[in-house]
C-alpha cells in the first residue's frame, strides 16, 4: 500500500489549523460581553457627530446641550452604551464648565455612572470623567474628597501613558490645596504638573505658569511674578509661531484657551504696572486683555477686567469711566449670578462714590449691595442643598464604582478561565499534531537518505577541492613573502641601491627569479614600480647623509654621487617626490 502524501501540504494544513485556534483565543472583554448581552446596536453617534458636538462646546454650548438631549431622547433605543456614556459625560462637562449649573452637571454624572454600572464591559479607564467628578466636589467645598478622587485617578490602569491627564490632575490637586490654604503644597503640585507637559505643548505650559502667578497674587508673592510672566509670554509667542495640526474641534478649544491665557497674562501685567503707579500702561494692558477675553468667551474674566479698569480710572480721577466700567462688570457678574463678586464690586463703588461726593450713586449702590447680599444668602442656601446632594452622590459614586470594579474583576476571571480551557485544547491538538508530524517524518526519512548521502559526497568533494586551492594559494603567498624578505635583506645589508648601474635584470639574477615576477611583486607589495622603489631607498639614504653634512664635511653634490644617482636632475626630482621639499630646504628644516 502506497501513501501519496506531500509533506508541504500536510504542514500547510497544520499551520492553518493552529492559526484558527489562536484567532479564537484572542477574545477581548468586549467580544465576550457582547456574546453575553443583546444583539449589537447600530452606531448612531459616529466620529463626525462627536466632532460637531465638540465644536458646539466652544462656540454654541446651548446648541450642544440641545443636540445631546435630542440624541438621548430620539435615539434612546439605538444608542450603544458607549454612546450613552459619552453623551451623559459630555452634558455633565457642558453644565459644569460652560453653564455653571452644578445641579444638572451632577445629574448627568450620576446617569453616566449608572451606565457604567449597567455595562461593566465598558472600560473604566477614562481619567477625564473622574476628573470632572473631582472638580464638582472641589467646587462645592468637598476639598478632601476631591483630593481623594484625584489621587485615586493616578492609580488607574494605563494612566502613566497619559502625560496630559497626569498634568491636569496635578494642577487640580494644587487648586484643592489652595482652597485648603496649603500654599507650599499647591506650588509643589504646580511644579510637578509642569514636569509632565510636553515641551512643545506651549499653551498648557503657559496655563501652568498663569495658574502659578495667580497663586502668587493671592498670597502677595509679587517678587516671583516677573519670572513666571516672562516664561508665560515666551510660551505664548512660541505657540503663535508654531504650526498646528489639530482637528477643527480641538483647534477651537486651543484657540479659546490661547485667547484666555493672553487675556490673563495682560491682566497680570496690568496689575504689575498698577503697583508701579504707571496707570496709562496698566489701562492699555487691560484694554488688550478685555479684547482677548471676549474672543475666548470667558464672561467672568471680562467682568474682572472691567472691574480692574474701573480701579485704574479711579486712580486717574476719571469718575465717569469708573462707573461705566464698574456697571459693565456688575452686569456680566449678574448674568453669571456671581453674587460674591457683585458684593465686592458694589462695596468698592459705595466707598468710591462717597469719597467723590456722588450722593445719588452712593444711595443706588447701597440698595444694590443689600439686594446682592440677600441673593448671596439665598444662593448659599441653594448651594447647601446642592452640597447635600453632592454628599449623597459621593456615597453613590463610591458604591457604584466599587460594584463596577467587582463586576469587571469577575468578568476578567471568566475570560481567564475561558482562555485556560482554550489553551488546554490547543496543547492537546499540538501534541496530536506533533505525533502525526513525527510519523510522517519517519515515513519519508528512508526516502531522503540516499539524497542526503549524495549531497554529503558532493560536499566532501567540494571540501577537498577547496582545501587543495587553499594549499596552492598558501604556497604562492609563502613564496612571495620569502622573495620580499630576500629583497629587503639585500637592500638593508648590501645596499645594492647605491650602485648606479643596478638594473631590474641584475637584481632578479641576484634573487634567482625572473624580471616580470620581481616587478609584479614590487608593484603589489609597495604600490610602486621598480625605479620608484630603488630611488626611494636612495632618497632615504640621502636624507641620513644630509642630516650629517657638517659632520661628514660633505656638500649636496657629494651626496648625489654617493647615493647612486647618475644625474643631479634625477636626484632632485626623486627627492622632492618622496619628501615634498628640495634637499636644500630639507637641510634648513633640520638644522
Amino acid at each position: 500500500m502506497k501513501f501519496n502524501v506531500d509533506i508541504e501540504q500536510v504542514a500547510t494544513v497544520f499551520v492553518f489549523f493552529i492559526a484558527i485556534l489562536l484567532q479564537s483565543t484572542s477574545c477581548t472583554e468586549q467580544t465576550v460581553w457582547h456574546n453575553l448581552s443583546s444583539q449589537p446596536k447600530t452606531k448612531v453617534l459616529d466620529i463626525s457627530k462627536r466632532d460637531i458636538l465638540n465644536q458646539y462646546y466652544i462656540t454654541m454650548p446651548d446648541s450642544a446641550i440641545l443636540l445631546s438631549n435630542q440624541m438621548l431622547t430620539q435615539y434612546s433605543d439605538s444608542l450603544t452604551p458607549d454612546d450613552q456614556l459619552f453623551l451623559y459625560s459630555f452634558l455633565a462637562e457642558l453644565y459644569q464648565y460652560r453653564k455653571n449649573n452644578n445641579i444638572l452637571a451632577l445629574e448627568n454624572l450620576h446617569q453616566a455612572v449608572r451606565i457604567l454600572s449597567m455595562h461593566p464591559e465598558l472600560p473604566l479607564n477614562n481619567p477625564y470623567f473622574f476628573v470632572n467628578i473631582g472638580n464638582l466636589l472641589l467646587h462645592n467645598g468637598f476639598h478632601t474628597q476631591a483630593l481623594a478622587i484625584y489621587r485615586e485617578i493616578l492609580q488607574m490602569d494605563n494612566i502613566s501613558d497619559n502625560a496630559h491627564a497626569i498634568s491636569l490632575i496635578n494642577n487640580n490637586i494644587a487648586l484643592a490645596f489652595i482652597e485648603l490654604n496649603l500654599i507650599d503644597s499647591a506650588n509643589y503640585y504646580f511644579n510637578l504638573s509642569a514636569n509632565y507637559i510636553r515641551k512643545d505643548d506651549y499653551l498648557i505650559l503657559a496655563q501652568n505658569k498663569v495658574l502659578q502667578m495667580e497663586l502668587f497674587v493671592l498670597v502677595n508673592m509679587f517678587d516671583s511674578i516677573p519670572k513666571h510672566l516672562r516664561q508665560a509670554k515666551n510660551y505664548i509667542d512660541s505657540y503663535t509661531n508654531s504650526p498646528t495640526n489639530y482637528c477643527t474641534s480641538a483647534q477651537n478649544k486651543m484657540d479659546a484657551l490661547y485667547d484666555e491665557l493672553r487675556s490673563r497674562i495682560k491682566k497680570i501685567t496690568a496689575e504689575q504696572y498698577l503697583l508701579l503707579h504707571e496707570y496709562d500702561s496698566s489701562q492699555v494692558c487691560l484694554q488688550t486683555a478685555l479684547r482677548y477675553s471676549k474672543k475666548s468667551g470667558k464672561s467672568m474674566l471680562q467682568s474682572e477686567i472691567y472691574y480692574s479698569l474701573a480701579q485704574v480710572n479711579a486712580q486717574q480721577g476719571k469718575s465717569e469711566q469708573v462707573f461705566c466700567f464698574a456697571d459693565s462688570a456688575i452686569n456680566i457678574a449678574l448674568e453669571n449670578k456671581n453674587y460674591k463678586n457683585l458684593i465686592e464690586y458694589t462695596r468698592y463703588l459705595i466707598d468710591y462714590s462717597e469719597s467723590i461726593g456722588e450722593i445719588d450713586k452712593n444711595k443706588y449702590y447701597r440698595q444694590q449691595y443689600v439686594f446682592f447680599e440677600k441673593a448671596l444668602a439665598d444662593q448659599k442656601d441653594s448651594d447647601y442643598l446642592l452640597s447635600l446632594q453632592v454628599n449623597m452622590a459621593i456615597g453613590s459614586f463610591d458604591l457604584i464604582i466599587k460594584n463596577i470594579r467587582l463586576l469587571q474583576h469577575k468578568h476578567r476571571q471568566t475570560i481567564n478561565r475561558q482562555k485556560i480551557i482554550i489553551w488546554l485544547a490547543i496543547i492537546i491538538v499540538l501534541v496530536i499534531s506533533i505525533a502525526f508530524a513525527i510519523f510522517v517524518a519517519q515515513y519519508f526519512k528512508l526516502k531522503r537518505t540516499r539524497t542526503r548521502l549524495a549531497h554529503r559526497s558532493l560536499q566532501v568533494a567540494q571540501q577537498i577541492s577547496r582545501s587543495v586551492e587553499k594549499n596552492i594559494d598558501k604556497n604562492k603567498t609563502s613564496r612571495k613573502d620569502n622573495l620580499m624578505q630576500q629583497l629587503e635583506n639585500l637592500m638593508k645589508n648590501e645596499k645594492l641601491y647605491l650602485d648606479p648601474n643596478l638594473s631590474l635584470a641584475s637584481l632578479s639574477n641576484k634573487l634567482a627569479t625572473n624580471q616580470t615576477y620581481l616587478s609584479q611583486i614590487i608593484n603589489q607589495s609597495f604600490n610602486e614600480n621598480y625605479n620608484d622603489y630603488i630611488n626611494g631607498k636612495r632618497v632615504e639614504y640621502a636624507c641620513s647623509l644630509l642630516l650629517k653634512l657638517s659632520e661628514l664635511n660633505l656638500t649636496i653634490d657629494h651626496v648625489v654621487e654617493q647615493v647612486g644617482f647618475r644625474s643631479k636632475s634625477t636626484f632632485y626630482n626623486s627627492f622632492k617626490n618622496h619628501t615634498g621639499v628640495s634637499p636644500a630646504v630639507f637641510v634648513k628644516m633640520n638644522k
